[in-house]
């Protein structure tokens, strides 16, 4: 997962980048506009309407590792 913001920018990402079939969620966030994109391969989806929303709902890509002892 990444994560990133201030009060005007904000960017979300859960993406799998590794294997020759990316895939993933993305949020960007820029003032008051927002936008989801939803990667898988070589196709990509824009959430516009609800895009927060949206990303919300969305599963992780990766199952979540634990941090280092």
């Amino acid at each position: 997962d990444l994560q990133a913001e201030n009060e005007r920018l904000s960017l979300r990402a859960r993406l799998d980048l590794a294997r020759a079939q990316r895939r993933g969620n993305l949020y960007l966030r820029w003032g008051v506009l927002g936008a989801g994109i939803e990667l898988d391969g070589q196709q990509r989806k824009w959430h516009l309407a609800g895009a927060r929303e949206w990303y919300e709902q969305q599963p992780r890509v990766l199952p979540a590792t634990a941090p280092a002892p």
